[in-house]
């Protein structure tokens, strides 16, 4: 049984001695870095003021009438692009809460992979807005990033909103011819 035990110990050491095992610290060197990506239209150094919100097509508007957390939703980017206080920085509970309403009562038309994936992006902003305005002094560049980050995925999310709608209505045009 030693003899086992001194075979696995030297084999483990072997195998350390191998494999070039360095602790955590000497391991900067092979971390992965993230390469910003850069705008396939051109745009530099996108302003929040120069970011339109995009709005729910108008047939659109009759599938999300009852869609009350996403009509929330709309108002707190509102306030956020307007420069007013949003919901988006008083707690994360506030947030978890808002982005838990709209899963629940999303219309089932829209209740699609492509449309949850655009809300948990929006999400994760929003958690990472909430963040930066906590650590970092207002009017700092990575609270504007971030703010331009959220109403980016906002737009996203609403034109995902009308394709996903625009395509229901195209299957049903199809059907009935």
């Amino acid at each position: 049984m030693l003899k086992k035990l001194l075979i696995l110990f030297a084999c483990t050491l072997i195998f350390t001695f191998f494999t070039k095992c360095e602790t955590t610290a000497n391991n900067n060197k092979y971390s992965t870095t993230i390469e910003v990506m850069k705008s396939s239209t051109g745009a530099k150094d996108l302003d929040v003021k120069k970011t339109p919100l995009l709005e729910v097509n108008n047939t659109t508007q009759i599938v999300i009438e009852d869609w009350a957390a996403f009509h929330l939703l709309k108002t707190e980017i509102m306030k956020l692009e307007r420069n007013t206080q949003s919901i988006f920085e008083l707690q994360k509970n506030d947030i978890k809460q808002l982005f838990i309403n709209l899963d629940i009562n999303m219309p089932k038309l829209l209740n699609t992979n492509n449309i949850l994936a655009r809300i948990k992006v929006l999400e994760n902003n929003a958690y990472k807005f909430f963040e930066t305005t906590m650590d970092q002094p207002e009017g700092a560049k990575q609270i504007k990033e971030t703010k331009t980050n959220i109403l980016h995925a906002y737009n996203i999310l609403i034109n995902q909103i009308n394709k996903t709608h625009e395509k229901s209505l195209q299957s049903v045009n199809k059907i009935s011819n």
